[in-house]
């Protein structure tokens, strides 16, 4: 997809246009009503264009051949069905105001150039970049270092995520191992309290224990003997 793509903005409605044949055939104006799509581009004052929400725009060939057409409809799709729910047509991106470094009057001078979210912000260039007025580029960068902090944030947040649950994994696994808290046969019939336990925490129990995770891929049956010695290996050092 091409930046200017990445910056279209359409909006579904139905138009109401006249009807020449029927118009013709009645003797008196006749109308019709037809799915339409406007388009747009950010501060570009001259990009907006309508056009029926059905038209061919592209033709392909799906696997066995036959032709697939695109339209504005499957261009757009979430736009779309939003418009045939009823629904309000929402924009993909972030709204401008959520980004800390506009005011609100910003943010309405922003949008009266038909620019709404940080994503379509960052993505100006050349004229279109210009038209938003003094200190454009300044105000593109900065969206830029938004978009790219928010991600380093994300990715952060997503890996303490990960460290922290496979810490409480681990603070579990060694709870198991303590003396003051060696694991109890589950039932009188002798089960293994392991039975219970996926694979994968099973290796690492052992791993744990016996600091040598299990080769290979074995059977669970065999990571539960396995886990039963290890624990009974440290139950028998810490007597």
């Amino acid at each position: 997809m091409t930046s200017r793509e990445t910056l279209t903005t359409a909006r579904f409605f139905t138009n109401t246009i006249p009807d020449p044949a029927a118009t013709k055939e009645a003797g008196r104006p006749k109308f019709k009503e037809m799915e339409c799509v406007e388009i747009t581009h950010p501060a570009d004052k001259n990009s907006k264009k309508v056009f029926p929400a059905l038209e061919i725009i592209a033709t392909a060939e799906d696997e066995f051949g036959n032709p697939v057409h695109a339209t504005y409809a499957s261009k757009f799709p979430e736009q779309y069905r939003a418009y045939k729910e009823g629904r309000t047509q929402t924009m993909s991106g972030t709204p401008l105001s959520a980004a800390p470094f506009l005011t609100p009057g910003r943010v309405l001078e922003l949008n009266a150039l038909r620019v709404h979210t940080v994503e379509q912000l960052a993505a100006l260039d050349g004229q279109n970049l210009k038209n938003i007025g003094p200190g454009g580029r300044d105000l593109k960068n900065q969206a830029v270092a938004y978009i790219e902090t928010s991600k380093t944030n994300a990715d952060y947040a997503s890996v303490a995520a990960e460290n922290a649950s496979l810490k409480a994994r681990l603070e579990a696994l060694e709870a198991a191992v303590n003396p003051s808290n060696v694991i109890a046969p589950a039932d009188t019939a002798n089960q293994s309290a392991f039975e219970t336990w996926d694979d994968e925490d099973l290796k690492l129990f052992i791993l744990d224990a016996t600091g040598a995770r299990p080769q290979g891929n074995p059977k669970h049956d065999t990571l539960v003997k396995l886990a039963d010695e290890a624990n009974a290996a440290a139950k028998k050092k810490a007597a």
